[in-house]
């Protein structure tokens, strides 16, 4: 009877993975931009790499030192076709998942990221 009580306690609570936004929702096709995701039930612990992020099917690289049980802040790698290919190219809309101590969560509106051409940095010209 202890052990189910206990039980009990502990699933009561348990705070369950929620993605609920992220900002910015736009970045550059070479990746970089720092996204700040929030939600809830994040792995506090920011030395064996509990969280995990993508943006669509592509990693957001997890900076451990700012992630919190409510928010991550991550940084997008490059979108595999870049601006190189076409100048107004942008991706589709890519939502957010996070896997967190094995629990995965993928967003809906409010953690959907788009890369851009126009948010990549290009040389224009170079004078001597």
């Amino acid at each position: 009877m202890q052990v189910l009580v206990v039980w009990l306690a502990l699933l009561h609570g348990a705070v369950s993975l929620r993605v609920d936004n992220i900002s910015p929702h736009y970045g550059s096709l070479e990746g970089g931009t720092k996204v700040l995701v929030r939600g809830e039930g994040f792995s506090t612990d920011s030395y064996t790499g509990a969280n995990l992020v993508f943006i669509g099917t592509y990693p957001c690289v997890v900076d451990g030192y700012y992630t919190s049980s409510n928010r991550i802040l991550c940084t997008t790698t490059r979108y595999p076709w870049g601006a190189e290919v076409d100048p107004w190219r942008w991706s589709p809309w890519l939502y957010t998942t996070v896997i967190s101590n094995g629990a995965r969560y993928t967003g809906r509106w409010g953690t959907h990221f788009q890369y851009y051409y126009w948010r990549s940095p290009r040389v224009q010209s170079v004078i001597p």
